[in-house]
């Protein structure tokens, strides 16, 4: 059975669901923006449309507080030929969707990742992919301890490597892994994995970071022409 809106614009990019409330869905999608349904998807609607950019990247709600939503701006999974948009920042709403603020971050370029922490809504982190053509220093992971009012970058690994995606411990706020992945693309070159690829990981909030060595494997890869992607035994990590 389809349910959902089919006319959105683009690919759906995120869905959330309020733990205590089956009835709600919030669908984030590439270049359409925001649906939401308090039905199970019987019926739609659009909570986004006033934003500055309406490609989506993530959707984080808060566990202490369903109605407190991040969303990142910009869709940050660039494959082969495909058309992403590059976003501006990130949102908040304190509402349940109805009404949105700007929280910055508008030269980040593509949001792959937001996570909140499970007690504390103002803890929040930001993986930012960077923009999709050109080599940049607004990467990495961003963190801010008052509800996105103001942003500290703590980690960056290069120019051409940015974060895709965020995993924290839901016991433990303090321990977070960050997925890093080096993407270049040009007009008529992609490079899809790099040296600067890796996973990190922080025991005190993103503070500091190390990375991940034990075990993983890491493959050199020659750039690919446009249009050409990875097998997929080396594709490159995809935002959940």
């Amino acid at each position: 059975e389809v349910a959902g809106a089919t006319n959105i614009g683009g690919r759906v990019t995120d869905l959330e669901m309020p733990p205590s409330d089956l009835q709600t869905i919030y669908v984030g999608t590439a270049s359409g923006g925001i649906f939401k349904t308090e039905n199970q998807g019987a019926d739609w609607t659009p909570i986004f449309d006033d934003a500055l950019s309406l490609a989506i990247g993530d959707i984080a709600l808060a566990p202490s507080d369903e109605n407190i939503l991040y969303v990142g701006t910009g869709e940050p999974n660039g494959g082969g030929g495909s058309i992403t948009y590059d976003g501006l920042g990130v949102y908040k709403s304190t509402d349940a969707g109805a009404t949105w603020k700007a929280l910055g971050l508008e030269t980040v370029g593509s949001i792959g990742k937001i996570v909140v922490d499970p007690t504390d809504p103002d803890r929040v982190w930001v993986a930012a992919m960077g923009d999709l053509f050109g080599q940049n220093q607004n990467r990495g992971v961003y963190y801010s301890e008052n509800g996105g009012q103001s942003w500290e970058r703590v980690l960056f690994v290069s120019e051409k490597s940015g974060a895709i995606d965020l995993a924290i411990h839901p016991q433990n706020p303090d321990v977070l892994y960050a997925a890093l992945w080096e993407r270049t693309r040009t007009p008529d070159n992609n490079v899809y994995v790099g040296a600067d690829s890796a996973l990190y990981r922080s025991t005190d909030g993103g503070r500091t970071c190390t990375e991940l060595t034990n075990a993983l494997p890491f493959l050199s890869v020659p750039q690919l022409p446009l249009g050409l992607a990875l097998p997929p035994s080396h594709a490159p990590p995809l935002s959940s």
